[in-house]
């Protein structure tokens, strides 16, 4: 319990003291000065990353690393979802900045949901299919932009640990700005909380290759989720 309350103490001294950063990356935002502002932006979403996992004793082992486009090339990540931790672990284990495709209720969230935000990322409302639409257009216009989008396509964090079924529609996003998807594994995260504690440990993060991209969004979505539950299956302890 002492841990978990120096975890949440720590997250939030540190996310009062990025206020002044935010309304910078802000102003930069709009002067224009898109370079400077992405710099910051990247070294703010790495600290917090940082800052998370060390809080909570939490070490990646990050393989395929090598399976990763060049920077500035459009990569939708397509990883399992089964933690509040996944996100920080996607920021520490991506290089450069990478957005999220998230839902509207994050926006709620104190201090990080602006950030969400500001960070290349967009809120989709799956509401209607025409607010789906929106919101994936928009990711799209991102992604073609040169920047790295995530989109969990179980659609909902499991509860249970067991991967749900992948959504093909996640995948129309890549089809739409004709970008590589890359599967990503997240071996480990949901044994990080339990029963209200946190608990240090090792979190495998493997990146695949990416996929071909004359395969359908439906192919597209089982190839994914096998090669992901192949993975996490070998390495459950």
């Amino acid at each position: 319990m002492i841990k978990t309350l120096n975890f949440i103490i720590t997250v939030f001294i540190f996310m009062i003291l990025q206020e002044k950063t935010f309304w910078k990356v802000k102003a930069l935002s709009k002067k224009n000065r898109i370079a400077e502002r992405d710099q910051l932006l990247e070294q703010t979403a790495k600290s917090f990353a940082a800052v998370v996992l060390s809080a909570a004793g939490i070490e990646l082992d990050v393989e395929g690393a090598e399976n990763l486009p060049p920077k500035g090339t459009p990569v939708l990540f397509t990883p399992n979802h089964a933690s509040f931790f996944d996100i920080p672990i996607m920021i520490a284990a991506v290089p450069g900045i990478v957005g999220f495709v998230s839902k509207p209720e994050n926006a709620k969230i104190p201090f990080i949901g602006k950030w969400i935000k500001e960070s290349y990322s967009v809120y989709i409302d799956r509401s209607s299919a025409a607010n789906a639409k929106e919101g994936l257009l928009a990711a799209a216009e991102i992604l073609k932009r040169g920047h790295c989008q995530v989109i969990f396509p179980e659609g909902t964090r499991s509860r249970d640990g067991k991967i749900k079924t992948f959504k093909a529609g996640s995948y129309k996003l890549a089809k739409m700005a004709n970008s590589s998807v890359v599967p990503v594994a997240i071996s480990g995260a949901r044994q990080i909380v339990r029963k209200g504690k946190i608990k240090s440990l090792n979190v495998r993060v493997k990146f695949f290759k990416p996929l071909d991209t004359t395969l359908n969004t439906i192919q597209m979505a089982k190839t994914s989720q096998a090669a992901i539950e192949d993975y996490i299956e070998k390495h459950i302890k």
